[in-house]
């Protein structure tokens, strides 16, 4: 090895894996110190290779990586933790993939990502060894607090102390501003209502000039405090008994990373369609590829 190539050893999770040349490929891993890395697995795409269990998605392990210029590759790895319930039923792995492909575009390299890293790991231990795979409301649950909580290590918080014209902190009518991300009580809201055009819809505006609003009912409101105030290990020690206000914090969650990205996802659709097939999501599959968007 050449003076100026270099080596060293990481934990992280695989988040991504697409194939590269004839039979390597190219990994992306969450890790806390250098942020997103994307490293080469040589020969990984061979059933003989050492290193093809441990660069599986959804897998945490410690990789030692040997790097010249920029351009780095897997000299060994090992598993830490492989998760392996989140690959036997739908519903886990559908949350797996979105959780990974969100994970993917908050991250970055050279960047810190201590806590997204934790959130990950908090989250396929809980749906992996936690929840009843079969669970669709809890999985719902667990989906719309890791959209704001990743939202939220990654500097895009929503600021929910209280409404942004009065200051007012009661939580009877409330209406959140997605592009702001602040929210208005219900007088300011009719108020604004009467001098700006609005929509309570789903983001954003369609209008000139419009506002993207959310109206999200009480139980909503106070799980979305509850996850942007709760330590990561706690983030998800919650519940929202109400179905109804159930589906307003998913949509409002979805919402807000879904504009503040300027983007939706195909893990997102997959994540859709397996809660609203019965059939796929009691289902016992192999673990979907990564998505590449």
């Amino acid at each position: 090895m050449s003076g100026n190539s270099k080596k060293y050893t990481v934990d992280g999770l695989v988040i991504r894996d697409d194939a590269y040349g004839e039979n390597d490929r190219l990994v992306s891993i969450l890790t806390a110190e250098r942020g997103r890395i994307a490293v080469i697995a040589k020969g990984a795409r061979s059933m003989k290779s050492k290193i093809r269990g441990a660069i599986q998605p959804y897998t945490f392990g410690n990789f030692e990586i040997s790097e010249k210029g920029s351009m780095g590759w897997i000299s060994s790895a090992s598993v830490i933790e492989m998760f392996p319930s989140l690959r036997e039923s739908m519903l886990p792995i559908s949350l797996a993939s979105y959780a990974c492909a969100v994970a993917y575009e908050l991250s970055d390299t050279d960047a810190d990502a201590t806590p997204l890293l934790r959130l990950m790991l908090n989250t396929f231990y809980l749906i992996a060894y936690r929840l009843d795979p079969n669970d669709e409301n809890e999985f719902v649950r667990v989906k719309a607090a890791f959209e704001l909580c990743a939202m939220a290590v990654s500097g895009y918080a929503p600021d929910l102390s209280g409404c942004i014209e009065c200051g007012d902190a009661d939580t009877q009518a409330v209406f959140l501003d997605v592009e702001g991300g602040t929210y208005l009580c219900g007088n300011c809201m009719k108020r604004r209502a009467a001098s700006t055009p609005t929509r309570t819809d789903r983001y954003p505006g369609a209008e000139e000039g419009a506002t993207p609003l959310l109206a999200v009912p009480p139980d909503a409101f106070a799980a979305m405090r509850y996850v942007l105030s709760a330590p990561l290990k706690r983030v998800y020690a919650f519940t929202v008994s109400d179905v109804d206000a159930l589906e307003a914090f998913a949509k409002t969650a979805e919402a807000y990373l879904e504009y503040h990205l300027e983007r939706t996802f195909a893990s997102l659709a997959f994540f859709r369609t397996v809660r609203a097939d019965p059939v796929a999501k009691a289902a016992v599959q192999p673990a979907p590829k990564p998505e590449t968007d």
